[in-house]
């Protein structure tokens, strides 16, 4: 039996382009889900602050800098990711989570919608809504 809580994630550097302060404002809508960001960058002192402003110390680890290795452990630690960023590429991360069987709730960012078809391989957002990000993640919570 597994008593871990449900965990959610964002694994990205603290910058703007990854948008980590939204994923505070998700963790902000998911009463008692237990929460992780990973990552380092000139972004962290505000994640923290918001964190302890926003009475999310007790459930959300911020982890700061990682390594490779560190970052594909903590990445299956997760029950979900969720990804926030304003701009990307072809997000690598997706498709480790996607290989270690973490399912995605993801911004319809870059090249995102090309790897997750919504409700099938991952679920996508209209857009960046932190309310909506977090219903979807209390789906997959819902249903496994």
């Amino acid at each position: 039996c597994d008593d871990r809580p449900f965990t959610v994630g964002f694994i990205g550097r603290m910058v703007e382009q990854k948008n980590p302060l939204l994923f505070v404002e998700v963790m902000n809508q998911l009463p008692g889900v237990a929460g992780v960001c990973g990552g380092g960058g000139p972004l962290l002192d505000r994640v923290k602050k918001a964190c302890h402003r926003d009475r999310l110390s007790s459930r959300l680890e911020i982890t700061g800098d990682l390594e490779h290795i560190e970052t594909l452990g903590l990445l299956c630690r997760l029950d979900v990711l969720v990804m926030t960023s304003l701009w990307e590429g072809l997000p690598i991360l997706v498709l480790e989570a996607m290989y270690a069987g973490v399912p995605v709730v993801s911004v319809p960012v870059g090249g995102v919608p090309e790897l997750i078809e919504h409700g099938r391989t991952g679920l996508l957002s209209r857009g960046y809504c932190a309310e909506e990000l977090a219903t979807l993640v209390r789906q997959l919570q819902n249903d496994r």
